[in-house]
């Protein structure tokens, strides 16, 4: 059985090691824990685990950059072998130089081995994990004990004390199963059905939670080819980025086109491989000497088939392949591993953490292995032309991602696709995955993620109210929310505040400004200018008042470049520093309110009203007086002894210029300084202060009136004293049938119109 098993593992690793891509800027560094407790004697009686270190050695022999570990525990924990860089000239030394492996340890101390695996780690760098073979039973007593003893329970919370550094160190654990049920499945028992039940052990619990813990992967060992399937998923998970792939295979179909490389495909012992052609190979029929590119290998317990990439006319290798019986109905318990040329890589990796509000700036790369002349690259092209990539994004606990297509750079000469999110608007863990997806070509759908962090903000932002003798925050990015009411009128500035956060490093001091929109439409742009108060550094805008009311967004920007440390994929682990943009962009909402009715608004708006109507007022009197009152006109002239004089009568006698516009409705005359036409008081004997007016405008009779504003008056007009404030009339309507004799005093005039 043993030798098998080793003779089918042999003749794939072989297989395997035709791949043998170099990725710069690539490694994993890995450690084999092996259990050698005396449990392993009953759960691993052919010692598979000797195997296990063999073919775990080969399979990272096919890719360069790999280094490789072994540890032995049981009552302890010792490095049987230290890491050491898995070369393909070194390889035979490596593997005769690996010790036996004898299960006669008393104990089991589990938390031993992944606590001396993680020491042999320290100090290397790319991707780091560990394989850890066992039964899992726990058992620091050394009696095998039903139950676990205080000795146990005291173990295995050491264990679990080991789960958070690894979790914070980024080490994977892949635990195997090695129990009765893999034992039966190595020696040829019966399987069990897909669907029937099987009852985990305690020790396979505990494998399954130290790989749960860790970010890893359980395998559970129940059928004869779970143990290969093991290997090479662990192989797929430590790999270099979109080396393999698994295509989907429903009714045991997958495509192959001229991207890809090779392929593996592993099924049951009787499987037939079907070309695109037709052609049928496996078990029992022979391989035709036109059709190199395929062989098959049966074993006995299962068949590998390998598909190579011809040379020249790929006619016959491109298409659709399935597996089917020797029947030919269709196998769906198979696994076919790809080898493509065509590789989805980082151009501009997401950094490890981003500041609050930063902006995540994404850039990929599609190019493939050996593809250098012009046809292949056309061909590559027309490929992207008919595919799309997209970018998913994972907000801390959000069950469904923010998603964006990526759009092409541009360059000749390079498949780069960019984007950007500014939806980094919570601190927390996010999640980034890109995937390459073409229908026309499902084999060649690409996917590569990663993770990160959102921190602390690099700026606080604020719209600050501006007020008489205060200043206060109407909206910041501390909180989100509006903590005052704004009108329409306000008098408002804009705030960034250096927050002190380290995330971003800006090669210079960064341009901050904002930009302001209302109702949906830009509406002006704001720079911030620098200035320091105190320890604090800020900039701000100049004052500006809020028109009108409505929806307002203000977003803020911060705008620079840092420099970042990059591998140069074109040379063999080199670095150089290249800058990059770097953004932080705030959108800030707020509900801009109609001007509420305060007292000193209402004030104010009396005031308005009031001289409003003043106004018109005004206008109307000068209406009046222009239109509808009888203007005052006429003459007087001294017929008795004294100074001849003569007094042109209108309503404007002293030709004032406001005047013209809101003319009087009558003129005085008397000894008085004020009066309008003076009398002397010598010749007239009495004090005299009389007016000659027009009648009100409602009388419409273009009557004038002589009144005084004396009593006695010493005035009379064609005899008749003049007594009370009607006064008499001088003339009635526009007719005048003579002239009317008026006596001031001793002085004596005649009126005419």
């Amino acid at each position: 059985m043993r030798r098998r098993v080793i003779g089918a593992w042999g003749c794939l690793i072989a297989l395997l090691s035709l791949w043998c891509v170099a990725e710069s800027a690539w490694e994993s560094t890995g450690v084999l824990a092996l259990d050698i407790s005396r449990s392993m004697q009953d759960n691993d009686p052919h010692n598979i685990r000797s195997d296990a270190e063999q073919t775990f050695i080969d399979l990272l022999n096919s890719v360069d950059g790999n280094h490789l570990g072994v540890v032995f525990f049981g009552a302890k924990a010792r490095v049987m072998k230290p890491v050491t860089a898995i070369q393909r000239e070194t390889l035979k030394s490596l593997k005769d130089s690996l010790p036996p492996i004898d299960s006669r340890a008393q104990r089991t101390e589990i938390g031993l081995g992944i606590a001396k695996g993680v020491e042999t780690l320290e100090g290397h760098g790319g991707t780091r994990y560990l394989v850890v073979m066992s039964d899992g039973e726990l058992d620091r007593s050394g009696r095998a004990a039903q139950r676990r003893t205080r000795d146990d329970e005291l173990a295995l919370r050491e264990l679990r004390a080991l789960y958070p550094k690894l979790r914070q160190e980024n080490i994977l654990v892949f635990t195997i199963a090695l129990t009765e049920y893999s034992r039966k499945a190595l020696a040829g028992g019966a399987e069990p059905q897909p669907n029937e039940p099987m009852q985990m052990t305690s020790g396979e619990l505990l494998l399954k939670e130290i790989a749960d813990s860790t970010h890893g992967k359980f395998y559970r060992i129940l059928r004869q080819r779970d143990y290969l399937d093991a290997f090479l998923d662990i192989f797929l998970q430590v790999r270099p980025p979109t080396l393999y792939n698994l295509p989907r295979q429903p009714d045991g179909k997958f495509y192959l086109n001229q991207f890809d490389a090779e392929a593996i495909v592993i099924g049951p012992r009787d499987m037939v491989l079907v070309t695109p052609q037709g052609q049928r190979f496996g078990l029992g029929r022979a391989s035709p000497a036109e059709s190199p590119w395929v062989r098959v290998y049966p074993y006995q317990h299962w068949s590998l088939a390998i598909i190579s990439r011809p040379f020249g006319d790929l006619s016959g290798y491109e298409g659709i392949y399935q597996v089917v019986d020797q029947n030919g109905n269709p196998v769906h318990n198979t696994k076919a591993l790809v080898h493509s040329a065509i590789t989805l890589a980082w151009e501009r990796p997401p950094k490890q953490e981003y500041a609050l509000h930063e902006v995540l700036h994404l850039g990929v790369k599609v190019h493939s292995f050996g593809l250098r002349n012009l046809r292949e690259d056309t061909q590559l092209a027309e490929f992207l032309t008919g595919a799309e990539i997209m970018a998913s994004f994972w907000l801390p606990h959000a069950p469904l991602p923010v998603s964006r297509r990526l759009t092409p750079r541009g360059e000749d000469g390079e498949f780069v696709f960019t984007g950007t999110f500014e939806e980094t608007t919570t601190e927390g863990d996010y999640r980034l995955e890109v995937e390459l997806s073409s229908e026309q070509h499902p084999s060649l759908n690409r996917k590569i993620g990663t993770s990160f962090k959102v921190g602390a903000p690099y700026f606080h932002f604020a719209v600050m109210r501006r007020g008489p003798s205060t200043t206060s925050p109407v909206l910041a990015s501390r909180n989100g929310r509006v903590q005052e009411a704004v009108f329409a009128g306000d008098r408002v500035e804009l705030l960034a505040e250096l927050a002190g956060g380290t995330a971003v490093d800006f090669r210079r001091e960064p341009m901050v400004r904002a930009e302001v929109w209302r109702d949906g439409q830009s509406w002006q742009m704001f720079p911030l200018g620098r200035v320091s108060e105190g320890e604090s550094v800020r900039y701000r805008s100049q004052l500006f008042t809020l028109p009108a009311a409505g929806a307002y967004t203000v977003t803020f920007r911060a705008e620079g470049n840092a420099i970042a440390e990059v591998w140069d994929d074109r040379l063999i682990s080199t670095k150089s520093l290249r800058v990059n943009p770097v953004q932080i962009i705030y959108p800030a909402k707020l509900t801009v309110s109609p001007t509420p009715w305060t007292g000193g608004r209402i004030s104010k708006y009396v005031v308005l009203v009031g001289m409003a109507l003043g106004v018109a007022g005004a206008a109307g009197m000068a209406f009046i007086g222009h239109c509808v009152r009888t203007p005052l006109r006429g003459w007087l002239l001294s017929t008795g002894p004294g100074t001849p004089q003569l007094f042109v009568l209108n309503s404007n006698p002293k030709e004032e210029a406001w005047r013209r516009v809101f003319p009087r409705k009558g003129a005085t005359i008397g000894t008085q300084t004020h009066c309008d036409y003076q009398l002397d008081r010598r010749e007239t004997g009495v004090e005299i202060d009389a007016e000659i007016s027009a009648g009100p405008w409602w009388e419409r009779s273009g009557a004038l009136y002589l009144r005084s504003f004396r009593t006695p008056s010493h005035v009379s007009v064609d005899g008749i004293e003049v007594t009370g404030k009607r006064g008499v009339i001088l003339m009635d309507g526009e007719t005048l049938e003579k002239p009317v004799r008026i006596q001031f005093g001793n002085y004596e005039m005649t009126f005419d119109a």
